[in-house]
């Protein structure tokens, strides 16, 4: 009987993994083309492979062999494809600091996130899901805008560039603001002070939303107003049709100078990433790292960059 049993829970693991695997493989495909398509795109890379790796073992020798091939495909996608595991850091003297976190609606958590924050001393701060318990005043030196559960702390000067209260994107599915940001330079052998559009956004979190058109009006209205740094949480994956046909001009931060593991939910094992930093043209990233803490269910993204001449 103790035998049957596992043979069955072995068989079902079986089917179990293998039905994932092909929803998997449709998603890799089709990506976030509409919201059942970005369902099965939004199977974790990581999961799948370890569901492989671990059938591999427990099942007949004459599909072991047929298993040990397929696990390449999801390994292959998770080293080469969503991550990248060789450094492409420069050199971050005189370097500006963007910092961006999803607080997942902090409470009683907010005092010792904000003793974070202000640790790694960004120039510019950018927060989604905030509740009441952020102040203005708990951002001493810096100016702060606000739409919704979205904040912006500037360590200088920041005004918003589009309408108060308006969509960035109409139709109620993406929150943001555009905002210009000014604050002096890092560097102790100049005066100059760095002048930089920010683009500041979420996407609902909703499923049965499709990311793709949203995602994609997004990237036009960054790009009509050449924004230089588009942050926040998109609830999309890197690797989504509108991250993956962006305008020439903008390039992911991770791309540009990240490595390591580049999920950032949800912690403390991080499978998907969904928060996202896409720079301009304009600007040059030096570092980017994502910060694990125990304080939200997201990782914190810390983008070093040099914002060049216009």
């Amino acid at each position: 009987m103790r035998r049957r049993l596992l043979r069955f829970a072995a068989y079902s693991f079986e089917c179990f993994s293998f039905l994932v695997f092909c929803g998997w493989l449709v998603g890799q495909i089709t990506r976030d083309r509409s919201w059942v398509c970005g369902l099965l795109f939004y199977i974790p890379t990581p999961v799948v492979t370890l569901m492989l790796i671990a059938l591999v073992p427990i099942i007949r020798t004459r599909r072991r062999y047929l298993c040990a091939a397929a696990v390449l495909l999801p390994i292959f996608v998770l080293v080469f494809e969503e991550n990248r595991f060789w450094s492409s850091r420069r050199d971050t003297a005189n370097s500006c600091r963007l910092v961006h976190w999803n607080l997942c609606h902090p409470v009683h958590r907010w005092p010792e996130q904000k003793r974070h924050l202000l640790s790694l001393k960004p120039d510019i701060v950018v927060l989604s899901e905030i509740t009441d318990a952020v102040l203005d005043s708990d951002f001493a030196g810096y100016q702060v805008l606000r739409q919704g559960t979205l904040l912006l702390a500037c360590r200088g000067t920041a005004k918003r560039l589009d309408p108060p209260n308006a969509r960035i994107v109409p139709g109620g599915v993406i929150l943001g603001f555009i905002a210009r940001c000014e604050f002096d330079s890092p560097s102790l052998e100049s005066s100059e002070t760095v002048s930089m559009d920010v683009l500041v956004a979420d996407h609902t979190s909703n499923l049965t939303i499709p990311r793709d058109p949203w995602l994609r009006q997004l990237m036009l209205v960054a790009e009509s107003n050449d924004v230089d740094v588009i942050v926040g949480d998109m609830n999309a994956p890197r690797r989504s049709l509108a991250f993956t046909k962006m305008p020439t001009d903008f390039q992911h931060a991770y791309d540009a100078a990240g490595s390591g593991w580049s999920y950032t939910w949800p912690v403390p094992v991080p499978v998907l990433a969904i928060d996202q930093c896409i720079i301009g043209k304009r600007i040059v990233c030096t570092s980017y790292s994502l910060d694990s803490t125990t304080l939200s269910d997201h990782r914190l993204q810390l983008i070093d960059f040099q914002k060049t001449a216009d």
